[in-house]
């Protein structure tokens, strides 16, 4: 089979749930071609599965190996980096994704959701606004909805800090 096969296996596990069956089919992706792509998918599948440690080194693998990376390579970095709490480090690849997609909706939300948890009240805020400006219809509900998290505690941390920050 193709790593690319392989790499959308992956991801229907990981939307069905099955969050060691998606990290064992991207790792058989990797083993067929170590490509940035897979190794991206890798850091995607261990962010979901709520293992954001080890999705910071095959993220920073990812970035490596693609010289001009896409914005979510950086997001998904970023998420990682809020979830172990190293925030000014989750606020830098934000500004990474928005450098290469400045309307990168996931990016401006994820950015919301560090400076409210970091404490940083005022940036929360403002940025909150800029989600609301450009997606006047976001609600937290649907978008935490949207992200299969294989701990509901970090749907509702998600949740919470948005709401903080004023999202409805």
């Amino acid at each position: 089979m193709l790593p690319d096969s392989y790499r959308l296996l992956s991801f229907i596990n990981l939307t069905k749930g099955q969050f060691e069956e998606a990290i064992i089919e991207v790792k058989k992706a990797i083993a067929l071609n170590p490509d940035a792509a897979s190794y991206a998918n890798l850091g995607m599948a261990l962010v979901f599965a709520c293992r954001p440690k080890e999705a910071i080194d095959s993220l920073k693998k990812a970035i490596r190996l693609n010289p001009i990376p896409p914005s979510y390579y950086y997001l998904k970095l970023a998420r990682a980096y809020r979830m172990t709490g190293e925030y000014e480090g989750a606020l830098a690849e934000c500004r990474k994704a928005l450098n290469r997609a400045p309307d990168n909706i996931f990016a401006r939300v994820e950015i919301v959701a560090t400076h409210s948890l970091a404490g940083h009240r005022e940036e929360a805020l403002t940025a909150a606004t800029e989600v609301l400006r450009l997606h006047p219809t976001f609600t937290v509900e649907r978008y935490v909805k949207g992200l299969p998290f294989k701990k509901q505690s970090e749907n509702e941390r998600l949740e919470k800090a948005l709401r903080a920050a004023g999202l409805k």
